[in-house]
């Protein structure tokens, strides 16, 4: 838990939560669970512009703010902080040519995984805008899978760009109001695990051996899009 931070709630991990704090503490190095995001921005960018736009994002969504604790404790507990400021990492790579820049990129996403995060310390999340040329900015976003699944990802895009245009139209804006993630804890703590058991039991019954499922390599960099923002 962080020293002299404000705790603003403290509840229990979803079972996927659950899995995923089991298997990263298994393997911390393995990076299974660092996803990485990554667009190219095309045209006129602003990078302060940027990190305020995802500061107020991070101060919209709880999760973004939360870190995890299980030791000493009988369950672990995900703890939401009142404030997680973050910084935008601007690189430069003007000077090189397209194919170093590529072969940069992927060893500064190798690295990424490589590094993981710490869970126990938030926020858990990164962001960094690399500059290829004038108007071609690469923005890569990590993050703990723990904290947001593939849906949620969008939603957290659309949240950044409509604060970004806010903010360079020196516009405050105000989103609506977001639903809790404690309340889907809630929900959940409240299902009947033996009739969950018993669905799954019935929809697998007559499987009677592992499906194989072929993969060459584990990615877990996603989504790759052109923006333009003029």
């Amino acid at each position: 838990m962080r020293a002299n931070a404000k705790v603003l709630d403290i509840y229990p991990l979803s079972p996927s939560q659950r899995g995923m704090l089991f298997h990263t503490l298994y393997a911390p190095e393995s990076g299974v669970y660092v996803v990485q995001y990554r667009c190219l921005f095309e045209g006129p960018l602003h990078g302060p512009s940027l990190e305020q736009a995802w500061n107020q994002v991070v101060r919209r969504h709880d999760i973004l703010r939360t870190g995890f604790v299980w030791e000493e404790i009988d369950k672990p507990v995900q703890v939401v902080y009142e404030e997680q400021p973050v910084t935008l990492e601007t690189l430069d790579w003007t000077g090189r040519s397209p194919e170093e820049q590529q072969e940069a990129l992927r060893n500064y996403l190798n690295e990424g995984r490589c590094k993981g995060f710490d869970l126990g310390t938030p926020p858990l999340i990164r962001f960094t805008l690399i500059r290829l040329d004038e108007e071609r900015h690469q923005f890569v976003w990590s993050f703990h899978h723990i904290l947001l699944d593939g849906w949620s990802i969008a939603i957290v895009m659309g949240d950044m760009f409509a604060y970004y245009d806010a903010v360079v139209k020196g516009q405050n804006l105000r989103l609506p109001a977001l639903r809790p993630y404690r309340d889907y804890i809630a929900w959940n703590q409240k299902q009947d695990l033996q009739e969950a058991e018993g669905f799954w039991r019935g929809m697998l019954q007559g499987i009677e051996a592992p499906t194989p499922l072929p993969v060459s390599r584990v990615s877990t960099e996603i989504g790759y899009e052109e923006i333009g923002l003029a």
